[in-house]
Order: structure tokens, then C-alpha cells, then sequence
């Protein structure tokens, strides 16, 4: 597994964590999952 490092804005930061609060999730598996999901549509 690769570790990769991001600068996100405050802004968006803290709605990941809340994105991924609301679905049990790690923001790691939020980020992974979205990644997936555009992945898919191309």
C-alpha cells in the first residue's frame, strides 16, 4: 500500500471528516471509496 500525502483547505477537511463520521468510515476509506467511485465512471 502506498501512503500519499495531501494539503487540503480547513474548508474541505472538515467536511470529509463529516462525510465520513456520518458513514463509519476513516477519511482514509472515504477518499479511497471516492477515488473508486470516479474510477469507475471513466
Amino acid at each position: 500500500m502506498t501512503t500519499l500525502r495531501i494539503n487540503l483547505p480547513d474548508s474541505l477537511h472538515k467536511k470529509a471528516e463529516e462525510l465520513a463520521s456520518n458513514g463509519q468510515m476513516s477519511i482514509n476509506q472515504l477518499i479511497t471509496t471516492a477515488l473508486a467511485e470516479k474510477h469507475d465512471e471513466l
